[in-house]
């Protein structure tokens, strides 16, 4: 199972390379969608705990009770990681300018934010130990950074292992309880690796696809473009000659603008053949094509009608 899976996403490295900055700007967008959702949440939540539960508490206990100053610089520091990475996903999508693009790439700054997240909320679950033994706020966004976010499997494990360190540090910290916090380390880490590995495939298969998405693409275009051009003369052909005849037409019909057409053929070419043989022939068709093409202006459709003969619309004008 695991063999066939890695096995669909295996690419040449020369292929990834290839496109590299094409798989760099749709990763981004990719992740810029999926943040804005996320970290668009995040200010609502950061801000009803701030306003609703750190506030009131500090308030009413003071600051050093129950670590109120503690939980609410963890909440201030997840509300600005939100705040700024919601504002750098909508500049991302909306292809706008931001000031901090012009010292870090979308991609670092993705990766930072979520490190940053992913440790504020390990802070802020090693802080629930003197109330709870849960972990899972957690264990939750460790599994959130693994299925949302698409990130190269460096970032991924940036950011999984600096959480996990602040993780077992804090549990070790407020949580006495030697059993529970055993348990906790262990069900941590078995999150982080679980987290790491869906990260690990999403992002693999991400590029997996985008590639052969875009060789599909360029596949297309070149079926498309052999499907209009003369394989000889590198003009278009015949079928492409109809099809702009008719869209000419319908044009000149609904504007009421003229359009001309031009036949014209080459004279004896047989005899051009029968003397230099059809390899001559043919770089004469050739040059003959290039030359004429090179006079037209580039909303005139010029193509080889057949053997010696061309024709040429040239659109609103009159001949």
């Amino acid at each position: 199972m695991l063999e066939k899976l890695f096995k669909f996403s295996k690419l040449s490295k020369q292929e990834v390379s290839q496109y590299k900055g094409i798989i760099a700007d749709k990763n981004n967008l990719t992740n810029a969608k999926h943040e804005l959702y996320v970290l668009s949440l995040g200010i609502l939540m950061e801000f009803f705990l701030i306003g609703f539960y750190d506030i009131p508490n500090i308030m009413s206990n003071g600051w050093s009770a129950q670590n109120n100053i503690y939980y609410l610089l963890a909440h201030l520091l997840l509300f600005l990681i939100s705040l700024l990475g919601t504002f750098a996903a909508y500049r991302v999508i909306k292809n706008q300018r931001f000031f901090l693009f012009n010292y870090i790439k979308f991609e670092h700054l993705n990766a930072i934010l979520a490190t940053g997240f992913l440790s504020a909320i390990a802070v802020v679950t090693a802080l629930d130990q003197t109330k709870t033994d849960s972990i899972t706020i957690y264990v939750f966004f460790a599994l959130i950074t693994g299925f949302f976010f698409v990130m190269k499997p460096r970032f991924t494990f940036l950011a999984l292992s600096v959480s996990f360190v602040l993780f077992v540090i804090g549990n070790m910290m407020f949580q006495s309880n030697t059993e529970v916090l055993t348990s906790n380390i262990t069900n941590g880490a078995l999150s982080i690796i679980v987290s790491f590995f869906i990260s690990f495939v999403s992002y693999n298969n991400f590029v997996y696809l985008t590639v052969t998405t875009i060789k599909l693409e360029e596949l297309t275009e070149q079926f498309k473009k052999m499907s209009i051009t003369d394989d000889l003369t590198q003009i278009y052909n015949r079928r492409m000659y109809e099809h702009s005849f008719i869209e000419e037409l319908s044009r000149s019909k609904r504007t009421n603008h003229p359009f001309s057409i031009i036949i014209f053929d080459i004279d004896h070419f047989k005899l051009v053949n029968d003397a230099h043989g059809h390899a001559v022939g043919d770089r004469v068709l050739y040059q003959l094509s290039q030359h004429v093409a090179s006079q037209l202006r580039l909303e005139d459709t010029f193509s080889r009608y057949g053997g010696e003969e061309f024709v040429i619309i040239l659109s609103n004008s009159k001949v």
